[in-house]
């Protein structure tokens, strides 16, 4: 038995030909559609924002993609960077694409000097929780989020 893909080939960073690609791994991250010229204005906007790293893993088509949004905080005394998505193509999961992004991601953020990278996953989704405890990520808060404002 072969696999399609097992590893990429490439991760870079994510640009604007590829928002098709992104697009198609937030909805399915999400679970849902998202309105697409809403869209396609906040990936134009981040992507060319400096505090953001949008990477995607390549082996000969897109198989992964991550978001990381950097921000100094007056509480770490410096630059904090969060993942806001992680995605990895179902058939592809569990072969370290999703470990190749977060240590390219990593690289990235030790040179920029960032004091630490946080993640924030929802409750249900708990292999996402065990591969974040494998990158040594610690769980240390809880996020309390308002919606109706």
């Amino acid at each position: 038995m072969s696999l399609e893909i097992t590893q990429p080939t490439k991760i870079k960073r994510a640009r604007l030909q590829d928002m098709d690609t992104v697009y198609t791994f937030i909805t399915a991250l999400e679970n849902e559609t998202f309105d697409r010229k809403t869209f396609e204005k906040i990936y134009i906007q981040n992507i060319k924002n400096r505090d953001n790293v949008y990477l995607i893993a390549w082996a000969k088509k897109p198989v992964g993609y991550l978001s990381c949004h950097i921000q100094a905080l007056l509480h770490h005394g410096g630059e904090v960077a969060e993942i806001q998505e992680m995605y990895v193509v179902p058939k592809q999961r569990g072969h370290g694409i999703g470990k190749q992004l977060v240590d390219k991601l990593k690289g990235i953020l030790r040179r920029r000097k960032v004091k630490r990278i946080e993640v924030t996953s929802q409750v249900y989704r708990r292999k996402a929780h065990k591969f974040y405890e494998g990158e040594n990520f610690t769980l240390t808060s809880k996020k309390f989020v308002c919606v109706d404002f």
